[in-house]
């Protein structure tokens, strides 16, 4: 049977071992943190005499010997070294002496510019930081120690307390397995080994049992699941796949559309992933959370309208080739609405709903528009076809699970998408309807609440009189954008003055001097992506201290480390494929 000094010797070789390689480590660790003490020392000395070596430069050209002893003096006295200054000749223009324990000593060339204007040698004191480490690593070992004791001590009197309740179980388990009917041959001298094998015939013979029962279950769970991928993973496939061609000289528009595939296709990928540990977790054959697999794990706030626009260009790519399709959106007074939603499901939601438009008109010919409208509590978001339209005999089936209509020439169908749609919006608090009437086409009504912009978006953009706007963009529709939304007669009598630049290294080159010292007057909007040019427009505005009245434009606003960047900086974020939406005002 298991004993108390089973326990106690076990305790002690896991302590002894644990010991022996923490202290090891500990040791190397140390040695070479000493070891490094002069290189890091050398370096600090270094670093601290270039940070300031151009201002006694400056004093020695102008002849100011006096100022250049004052500072060298006051600097060296601050970082505790000793200085000594000849000149390109040999002869001595200044020598400071500190007392040092452990001297170190530095030389090197005395230069400004090209210039060279001596050699400087520095004598720095590693004492102080030596003993200083050296009583630190004395702590944290005697801490070390002290806090393996603790754990010895502490894990003899867990594991003997763990003991009494081990030998409990033992006594059950020998009595279930005498009641399953197991050999008593099977066992041996060997306490552990004993207990290994009564768990495992056990075990068995529960896992036998309880497969039976889920095996129904799990068999249905898994073909819900396969078909759930099979039918989403489809278009965004379609799309990368229609740009494999393409890759070679990609515009900004396309990278949008290979980057939003690229991830449909991840974020789905991780979805299925949370759904198959979801039904390893169940554990009755009822269980209701069965149902809520369709339920978005996470919502985050989002534009809506950005959101449909780049699915649009998906869609748009992915049915190229059937040239009697269209598909057009319509976002007109649409800027700035924000829903709460998990971004893959609403995607995925609006994705399958285009498809059963497309895939249901006959003769591939037809057209599909998207719409979006909102107030003050609500968006709304409209897709309608003029296809055949559908049967009011068919219309009150559809949303229910596994029921599909119009796909007869599709290999598609299995009647997921209107049940996928009904069931996410719905859950988010919308709501979902279907018009249709035979032969005039099908209108999906959906209606989300609307929530508060977040800090990082632009709702309107404001000018004054005599403002100049600077864009600095590498795309040049961009910039002929902005033009043809400023080019009015308004603007010219306001004197509103707008400049555009494609290269951000040239802007910066140019920055200092087309622009006054006095930028209030100056909205910058940058880009973030400058294709091999090295730098990105935070890093811009960030170089020019400009965030103050700067507006980022990129097609990127929904990356999580560009808005944290933009937080900090105090940027706020317009998202490109907006750009011609986003109200400008003018004010006094």
């Amino acid at each position: 049977m298991i004993g108390s000094q089973f326990a106690t010797r076990i305790a002690w070789k896991t302590w002894l071992s644990s010991l022996g390689v923490a202290s090891i480590v500990f040791i190397f660790y140390s040695v070479f943190e000493f070891i490094g003490i002069s290189s890091k020392r050398t370096h600090h000395i270094l670093s601290a005499f270039e940070s300031v070596s151009q201002i006694p430069s400056q004093f020695y050209i102008m002849g100011d010997f006096l100022s250049m002893k004052n500072f060298l003096e006051d600097w060296a006295g601050k970082n505790n070294v000793s200085l000594q200054l000849l000149d390109s000749n040999g002869v001595f223009i200044l020598n400071i002496q500190n007392r040092h324990k452990d001297p170190i000593i530095i030389s090197g060339n005395w230069t400004r510019g090209s210039a060279n204007l001596g050699t400087f040698t520095i004598t720095g004191d590693l004492y102080d930081e030596k003993k200083s480490k050296l009583n630190s690593f004395l702590i944290q070992f005697c801490i070390l120690q002290f806090g393996f004791l603790l754990y010895l001590i502490l894990q003899v009197f867990v594991t003997k307390k763990a003991i009494s309740p081990l030998k409990e179980l033992e006594t059950e388990l020998y009595s279930e397995a005498r009641r399953l009917g197991l050999n008593s041959n099977i066992f041996d001298n060997d306490e552990l080994i004993n207990l290994r094998k009564l768990f495992d015939h056990i075990t068995n013979a529960w896992i036998i049992e309880r497969n039976l029962v889920k095996e129904s279950e799990r068999m249905t769970a898994f073909v819900d699941i396969s078909q759930q991928v099979s039918h989403d993973i489809r278009s965004p496939l379609s799309a990368l796949n229609m740009m494999l061609t393409d890759l070679k000289e990609l515009p900004e528009q396309k990278r949008i559309i290979v980057r939003s595939a690229i991830q449909r296709i991840n974020d789905i990928s991780n979805t299925l992933l949370d759904k198959s540990k979801k039904i390893d977790t169940f554990k009755t054959s009822l269980d209701p959370k069965i149902e809520n697999l369709t339920t978005p794990p996470f919502v985050s706030r989002i534009l809506l309208t950005s959101l449909v626009g780049e699915l649009l260009s998906e869609k748009r790519l992915q049915f190229r080739e059937k040239i009697n399709i269209s598909i057009e959106e319509n976002f007109n007074n649409a800027y700035g609405y924000f829903v709460d939603v998990n971004p893959t499901e609403l995607k995925r939601v609006i994705s399958n709903l285009i498809n059963n438009s497309i895939e249901a008109f006959s003769n591939n010919s037809g057209s599909v528009v998207v719409e979006t409208l909102g107030t003050d509590k609500f968006v709304s978001l409209t897709i309608s076809d003029n296809g055949c339209g559908i049967p009011n005999t068919i219309l009150s089936k559809l949303g229910s699970r596994g029921f599909t209509y119009g796909k007869n020439n599709s290999s598609s169908g299995s009647g997921l998408g209107i049940y996928h749609a009904k069931t996410t919006i719905e859950n988010l608090g919308g709501t979902f309807e279907i018009k249709s009437s035979e032969g005039c086409g099908t209108i999906i009504h959906i209606q989300l609440p609307r929530v508060p912009a977040p800090q990082w978006f632009v709702e309107k953009i404001s000018l004054s009189p005599g403002i100049t706007i600077l864009s600095i963009d590498d795309d040049q529709s961009i910039h002929s954008l902005w033009k043809g939304r400023l080019n009015n007669v308004l603007f010219q009598r306001l004197n509103i003055k707008l400049l555009c630049f494609t290269s951000a290294k040239d802007f910066i080159q140019k920055h200092n001097r087309l622009i006054p010292t006095n930028q209030s007057n100056i909205l910058y909007l940058v880009d973030y992506e400058f294709i091999d040019q090295g730098i990105n427009g935070l890093e811009l505005i960030e170089k020019l201290e400009t965030a103050s009245n700067s507006i980022l434009v990129t097609s990127r606003y929904e990356d999580p480390s560009i808005q944290e960047k933009c937080r900090i900086l105090g940027v706020k974020l317009i998202p490109k494929a907006l750009s011609g939406f986003v109200p400008i005002e003018i004010t006094p």
